[in-house]
């Protein structure tokens, strides 16, 4: 039977991926550097051989055929490695060593005021009154020779007493002023608040990812389900 061994050696001279190009997040480091964890596989599994072949099929069915069953592998437990791969791709800054309270609290609201005047209706008046009135008007000439000015003729204009009156009419009114603002208010805690020491958050820290390694993982599971002794 085919071993892990061989199926690497014929994955290197074709060109292939030897744990299948499977479209995910959590396996594009594997896809960018295949070359790399292949061999990484073939070392952990030197001679461990695909359950799933014949005696009659050759390199090439075997190797093919274990790609594929991999990329089945690999889908059917997709939502499993995106949560591990979270873990695994965690920000520090999300992941402190020594605090272990982090609260962060929110506040928005809108803040706004109205102020509403109203007018009743109203009617503004004015007079203007203006009694009789008599102009005089009188031209005067002179001779060529004189000095002296002679009354010549007189025009006399007489207006009779008058009251004028104008009337503006404003229905009712009324104005409104609203305003509105947001404010917004962000209050962050951040520290140790004394339930664990710190360095009980280091072991743990400590024991956690000595037993993580997140591509080993996938491997060792594809090895139990795909791979014998």
């Amino acid at each position: 039977m085919k071993t892990v061994n061989d199926m690497f050696n014929y994955a290197v001279k074709n060109n292939l991926k030897l744990l299948s190009e499977f479209n995910a997040d959590f396996w594009k480091e594997y896809t960018t550097n295949a070359g790399s964890y292949d061999s990484l596989f073939r070392r952990m599994y030197y001679s461990f051989k695909f359950f799933l072949q014949s005696e009659e099929e050759d390199i090439s069915a075997v190797t093919n055929n274990f790609i594929n069953e991999v990329n089945h592998h690999l889908m059917i437990n997709k939502k499993r490695y995106e949560e591990l791969y979270r873990v695994y791709v965690l920000a520090d800054e999300k992941n402190s060593l020594t605090d272990n309270y982090n609260v962060t609290e929110t506040m928005s609201r809108e803040v706004g005021s109205e102020n509403t005047n109203i007018y009743g209706g109203r009617e503004d008046s004015q007079q203007y009154s203006k009694g009789a009135q008599s102009n005089d008007t009188t031209e005067q000439v002179t001779t060529f020779d004189s000095d002296s000015f002679n009354n010549d003729k007189k025009y006399t204009n007489s207006d009779g007493a008058r009251e004028d009156n104008s009337v503006n009419v404003k229905g009712e009114q009324t104005d409104s002023l609203t305003s509105t603002e947001t404010e917004t208010y962000t209050h962050t805690k951040v520290g140790n608040i004394g339930v664990q020491t710190v360095t009980d958050m280091l072991v743990k820290h400590d024991n956690f990812w000595s037993g993580y390694m997140f591509y080993e993982k996938i491997f060792e599971d594809i090895c139990a389900e795909l791979l014998i002794v």
